[in-house]
């Protein structure tokens, strides 16, 4: 059944990232990912993230699942976060994604929805997910 998968391709940010880990000199910036990290390498959880986690643990009245549109609540105050209170509801939708490539996904389905002959232009480098995916769509 898996005969005709092939291998998956080196990711060289993946590669750079490494890299960049092992790399002990003070001096370095990394940016490689879009995160913080203190001078000890590590990513430390806001202390208001784990505030957060607390009250939403002791107040959560159900794990119930909450649709292929995400958390309605969590989608509202997102657009007010972006786009401030009066932001015009009727021109602004959203939803929420697992990650990151679900999201990519999405948009790429839209695009082509929207324009099947649109189109797409990729960084190089780019994450090796990146152009599999456009493909696909």
């Amino acid at each position: 059944m898996f005969s005709n998968l092939k291998a998956p391709v080196s990711d060289e940010l993946v590669s750079l990232m490494t890299a960049a880990y092992m790399d002990r000199r003070s001096s370095k910036v990394d940016l490689t990912v879009g995160l913080y990290r203190d001078s000890n390498g590590a990513t430390p959880i806001m202390v208001a993230a784990k505030i957060a986690e607390r009250e939403l643990a002791a107040s959560r009245q159900t794990k119930s699942y909450v649709g292929p549109l995400g958390d309605p609540e969590f989608i509202h105050y997102m657009k007010e976060l972006t786009f401030g209170e009066g932001f015009k509801k009727r021109h602004i939708k959203g939803i929420q994604t697992p990650g990151a490539s679900s999201a990519f996904r999405l948009i790429l389905d839209l695009i082509k929805l929207a324009n099947p002959d649109a189109k797409v232009w990729v960084s190089d480098p780019t994450y090796v997910n990146h152009l599999p995916t456009i493909e696909a769509v």
